[in-house]
């Protein structure tokens, strides 16, 4: 077999922005709402400063104005000091936020009593002085035993200049509306962008959006979703656009629902198609505006909710990572995650269960691998210390005999292996991959491409295990089902 070449995923701090040493700028009250003066900078590299856990940093370029123009963004550092995403009761307080008496755009407080900041799109905006209001939403707050008052640690107003390579994945983000339980559950967390600069000076540009958690579909059965997609949130790639070099978009499709031609299609439901489709709907300047229309998260270009999303994009991962590697690029998704499972599933940390565990205790497997006759791939782990194979079809919960499931064959893909909790303060013994095939198959083979073990650790950042030798051994197939296509 070909050498194994890992990939290697750097560690990154829970808290990605500046740590909080200040008192709030502001506490809002429930149904109130503040202003606060604030100078717009430019800044040609937002995505250094990417949403997440502490304080966003300074933009990085002047202010004054009317010196420049340009997308601008919102980025703003709240708390919700009486609400918890891991509470049923108190789940999120929703705030309303609007730049110069702008439309208003809700942000869901999903972390809680800790500082996070939520960034957001505002349209055109120049630098100078502008005002941002802030209003706590009574009516789409989910706080049922304590106010949900809003402490607005600070507040920064950025313009991205039309000459920022981050210009065109902010200025043609997408405008989501999203579903009814936005403040309870299966709430957006982040929308990432890919921009590709083609010769003739177009653009395209596609989104991929991650929300909390996966609501229907494969997680009906936990151990399924995690081990086809090697997460429980759901990441649907929503949108992709043309955009000629004199700005205007010349084609954009998006993942459709199937359900446009049907207005009041519960969004608790799955998608009666999905598929994609050109966009028809209506436009924001630039930002097309789409609806997160059911319980798969495949969308409507037509109607609205109570919940308007403007969610400033992050960075997609590099070309040839998979689209799914920005969660550990943005390791706070599996923290929020972690806290939602316990309000949707049973949970037990035993890796000879099947049932939801801590996201921590899974080892994330990252493969790309090529295989021959058919064969489908399980991954098995043994730790230091510890004689049990555990792998990602869960031999570890029948004696040792593995149930073959066939999650993947060839191909880039990702996988979890349950594992006992505080796995990574040790080490891993051995890592194999078992090639399952029916009986009277001829032996298969394997080219890997790359293979990583990704640890989630208890700082909630994301690292690549160390390996040993990785191992390839065969087995019989028993599950009769052929790897999915």
């Amino acid at each position: 077999m070909a050498a194994v070449a890992a990939v290697i995923v750097p560690a990154v701090p829970a808290a990605q922005a500046a740590p909080d040493h200040s008192g709030p700028l502001a506490v809002v009250a429930p149904g109130a709402s503040t202003t606060l003066s604030v100078v717009a900078r430019s800044d040609s590299a937002p995505f250094a400063s990417p949403e997440g856990p502490g304080t966003a940093p300074a933009p990085r370029g002047r202010g004054g104005s009317g010196a420049a123009t340009g997308e601008g963004l919102v980025w703003l550092t709240l708390k919700a000091p009486a609400d918890s995403w891991a509470s049923a009761l108190d789940t999120s307080a929703v705030v309303d936020v609007a730049v110069d008496g702008g439309p208003a755009q809700q942000v869901v407080v999903f972390y809680g009593g800790q500082a996070f900041t939520y960034e957001g799109f505002v349209g055109p905006l120049s630098v100078g002085r502008h005002q941002v209001s802030v209003h706590v939403s009574q009516q789409l707050s989910h706080s049922l035993t304590a106010p949900p008052a809003v402490d607005v640690v600070a507040v920064r107003l950025v313009v991205v200049p039309a000459t920022s390579p981050a210009y065109w994945a902010e200025a043609y983000a997408p405008v989501l509306y999203g579903r009814s339980t936005s403040a309870v559950r299966y709430t957006p967390l982040l929308t990432d962008a890919a921009t590709v600069a083609n010769a003739d000076g177009s653009h395209i540009v596609s989104y991929a959006l991650v929300i909390s958690a996966h609501d229907q579909g494969d997680s009906i059965v936990p151990a399924y979703q995690w081990g086809t997609w090697g997460r429980m949130t759901d990441l649907v790639s929503i949108l992709t656009e043309t955009v000629a070099p004199n700005g205007s978009v010349t084609s954009a499709t998006y993942a459709s629902c199937g359900c446009e031609s049907l207005p009041y299609y519960p969004d608790r439901v799955m998608s009666p198609q999905e598929t994609s489709a050109s966009f028809a709907g209506t436009w924001w300047g630039h930002h097309p505006v789409l609806r997160d229309a059911t319980a798969t998260n495949y969308l409507s270009d037509q109607g609205t909710t109570a919940f308007r999303f403007q969610a400033a994009p992050v960075a997609a991962p590099p070309a040839g990572d998979l689209r799914s590697a920005v969660m550990d690029l943005n390791p706070w998704t599996y923290y929020v995650d972690n806290q939602e499972l316990p309000r949707e599933h049973v949970i037990s940390t035993d890796p000879a269960t099947l049932a939801v565990g801590d996201v921590a205790q899974y080892a994330i497997i990252d493969a790309n691998l090529t295989v021959t006759n058919g064969a489908s791939v399980a991954v098995d782990i043994r730790l230091a210390g510890d004689p049990t194979w555990y792998s990602n079809d869960y031999r570890q919960a029948t004696a040792g005999v593995a149930s073959t499931f066939p999650f993947h064959g060839s191909g880039h893909w990702r996988t979890v292996v349950k594992l006992p909790p505080g796995w990574g303060a040790g080490s891993l013994a051995a890592v194999q991959l078992r090639l399952d095939v029916p009986p009277g198959t001829a032996d298969p083979s394997v080219v890997v491409h790359s293979f990583a073990v990704l640890e989630i650790t208890p700082g909630w950042s994301v690292v690549a295990a160390a390996l040993p030798p990785l191992g390839v051994v065969t087995g019989t197939s028993i599950e009769p089902v052929g790897v999915p296509g």
